[in-house]
């Protein structure tokens, strides 16, 4: 099982999201976007839901939140399903980050 900042680096390759090591030291944006001008900022699909929408619109993944089952799915053509649990500990918005950067991580080329 792949720790949180190895499924991060797996995620942003996938997406072709540039990053580095941030020297900030804030577990919670363990990297930063690197650009042709240098840093552009922190980047975590885990931490942020702009970074995982972005991500999922770029890969093509599809979204699905089951609240019944209180899962949220991502859809590829590739590798089916992820699943992972909505409540619990974590809630639907942390989860839903969590299965689309797992989903990415997943089509690391």
């Amino acid at each position: 099982m792949k720790t949180d900042l190895e499924l991060l680096y797996a995620a942003a390759k996938a997406g072709g999201i540039e990053v580095e090591l941030c020297t900030c030291k804030d577990p919670k944006w363990p990297l930063k976007v690197v650009s042709g001008h240098g840093t552009r900022g922190h980047w975590s699909s885990l931490s942020s839901g702009a970074d995982a929408l972005s991500l999922a619109a770029k890969l093509g993944l599809t979204i699905q939140i089951d609240l019944v089952d209180d899962l949220t799915r991502i859809l590829n053509d590739c590798d089916g399903v992820i699943c992972v649990e909505l409540h619990g500990s974590s809630g639907a918005y942390p989860a839903t980050r969590r299965a689309i950067t797992r989903a990415a991580a997943t089509l690391e080329p």
